[in-house]
């Protein structure tokens, strides 16, 4: 029997369309190894976040935080 994530009530409109996305423009890699997959995610996240790339404006910093067992 063939799975269809249409079908299946664990997903919600936008899992289903997130799924259907990545399905027909990214599909799975013939050889599934470490970089392909690696270099499959890069590619979505690339896709899914072009509109955003060069949008920020703010200034990005990097701090430590000091985290007790008092936080959180």
């Amino acid at each position: 029997m063939f799975y269809s994530y249409r079908d299946d009530t664990r997903f919600n409109d936008e899992a289903r369309n997130h799924f259907a996305f990545i399905s027909a423009n990214f599909p799975a890699p013939k050889g599934l190894n470490l970089s392909a997959m690696r270099q499959r995610s890069e590619d979505v996240h690339g896709k899914v976040n072009e509109k955003l790339i060069g949008q920020f404006q703010g200034v990005e910093e990097e701090r430590q935080i000091r985290i007790d067992e008092t936080t959180g």
